[in-house]
């Protein structure tokens, strides 16, 4: 599939929009892998970038292998590996972390 867009929701109803260049989805999980400028935007307006993302429907877990920019207002965080808890509402970068805070 070409210019994936979809919703992912957060237990508290939050809404996470994920948009990729390319992708597949597994109908019967409801798994998916997007590639390509993966872009994903919370309801407050930071967002997430990165090359490569899979989401896990099940554990309800996002994970990437590859270099991640998280993006808000005022930081900007670097890293490389990502794992996402959905439910939990937690973010691990798994290494090479760097953050850049303006306004401190």
């Amino acid at each position: 599939l070409e210019k994936i867009k979809t919703l992912v929701y957060q237990k508290d109803t939050k809404k996470v929009q994920i948009r990729g260049e390319r992708g597949k989805v597994d109908r019967k999980t409801r798994d998916m892998e997007l590639s390509g400028r993966v872009v994903i935007v919370n309801d407050d307006g930071s967002s997430l970038l990165t090359d490569y993302i899979k989401w896990d429907a099940q554990k309800r877990e996002m994970h990437s292998p590859d270099p991640v920019t998280i993006k808000d207002g005022k930081m900007e965080v670097k890293g490389k590996g990502m794992v996402t808890y959905m439910d939990r509402g937690i973010l691990i970068l798994k290494k090479d972390v760097e953050a850049v805070i303006k306004q401190w």
